[in-house]
């Protein structure tokens, strides 16, 4: 449908300019005059199929978005005119459609939460949890900051796993863009000149030649493995077999693995906690936050949780019994349960186990960093050893 843009003027007399979507002039005039707004002007500014977004709302733009409604709520601005104001600044072309399109659900008498499910892709269970429990409390502004601020967290604690893994990915980048050049480039070279002096040469220097050989003539075929394999992990890894596979693989994983479960039990802890403090159901609650934590290790600690749960037992027997969550957890969970206080003590739990990831960040790298010196200055040793080792035998022949 083509979008249109247009100014208007509302019950209180305030005139604001917006956009919306329709299949003619006829058909917005009337939405709006549904809404209790005066046209002043309409002009259509985009034809259907022309300048369509293709791209992905970035969790950036969702907080910004998120942050920005819960202010203009909480200045007493109205949720479509607040909607029109932020739709004008937005920069994403794909979230200002999301926000045209959650301004035309609610001019037409949908529910916050009604309009933002239909956009799955761009609001998660946890979002819509939140916005469902604050439509019914009537707090809305107070309940996006919460959620603005979770997504920060979670967008913080990715961050800080990215950055502190950035230097060994660049390091190991870099090495094999040198041993491709030297295998590609100045082993053959080497290989020529020992050719020419027909001298016997060692096993490394065989194996080395060989694989230069091999891919000089042969970089067509693995480029092409290389996308076959990258093409198909595309296809399968979003599969519930791969997925569980891949999932078992990175908290079993050695080194990163402790590391993961840490984060996946962060993320379960946290957003559990926020939603039971927000009067979410408890069976939803767990739901939403196994689905954030995505880890198999989590999938049975919820299965637990939510078993014991339906049988009318208490929270604190199954986070002892499924053995995910550290002592310190059952600890927090247990002065929660005796003081009626249990979102709070797991949103603090939450909090001691993001300052431990850092700290086993640190400790990952103090590891890491020399075994990938060692990996590095072996396979570059290698090389050396194996171009060289003929020119020594050369020099003995010599004599």
């Amino acid at each position: 449908m083509p979008t249109f843009t247009f100014t208007a003027k509302d019950e209180t007399g305030n005139t604001f300019t917006s956009t919306l979507e329709g299949p003619d002039k006829k058909s917005v005039r009337y939405d709006l005059a549904r809404m209790h707004y005066q046209v002043k002007s309409l002009k259509v500014v985009r034809e259907p199929g022309q300048g369509r977004a293709s791209g992905k709302v970035q969790r950036g733009d969702l907080i910004v978005f998120t942050r920005q409604l819960a202010t203009m709520c909480g200045a007493g601005v109205a949720l479509f005119n607040a909607l029109a104001l932020i739709g004008e600044e937005t920069q994403n072309v794909k979230m200002r459609e999301v926000i045209q399109d959650l301004q035309k659900q609610i001019g037409g008498g949908t529910s916050l939460h009604g309009a933002c499910a239909r956009h799955p892709d761009v609001f998660s269970d946890f979002f819509l949890g939140m916005i469902e429990s604050s439509e019914r409390g009537g707090d809305l502004n107070n309940v996006l900051d919460e959620v603005a601020s979770n997504i920060e967290g979670q967008e913080e604690l990715r961050q800080k796993v990215v950055q502190a893994f950035a230097y060994p990915v660049v390091v190991v980048i870099l090495c094999f863009l040198v041993v491709t050049f030297l295998v590609t480039f100045i082993v053959p070279v080497f290989a020529e000149a020992y050719d020419k002096l027909k001298i016997p040469l060692p096993a490394p220097t065989q194996v080395l030649i060989g694989a230069s050989h091999f891919v000089r003539e042969y970089w067509w075929a693995l480029l092409a493995v290389l996308f076959v394999v990258v093409f198909t992990w595309t296809r399968i890894r979003k599969t519930e077999a791969v997925s569980r596979m891949f999932g078992n693989l990175k908290v079993n994983a050695p080194l990163i693995g402790p590391l993961n479960r840490k984060i996946a039990v962060c993320r379960f802890l946290k957003n559990f906690g926020i939603m039971l403090g927000s009067g979410i159901p408890i069976q939803q609650s767990i739901s939403i936050a196994e689905g954030i934590a995505k880890s198999p290790v989590i999938n049975t600690a919820a299965a637990t949780i939510q078993e014991a749960v339906n049988a009318g037992k208490s929270l604190l027997e199954p986070l002892r019994q499924c053995g995910v969550f550290p002592p310190m957890v059952i600890g927090m969970a247990a002065a929660g349960e005796s003081s009626g206080a249990m979102p709070e003590m797991l949103a603090k739990s939450a909090e001691y186990i993001e300052k431990d990831i850092e700290r086993s960040l640190k400790k990952l790298l103090t590891k890491l960093e020399p075994l990938i010196t060692v990996a590095l200055a072996a396979i570059v040793g290698f090389i050396l050893l194996a171009v060289y080792l003929p020119m020594f035998d050369v020099m003995k022949t010599s004599r």
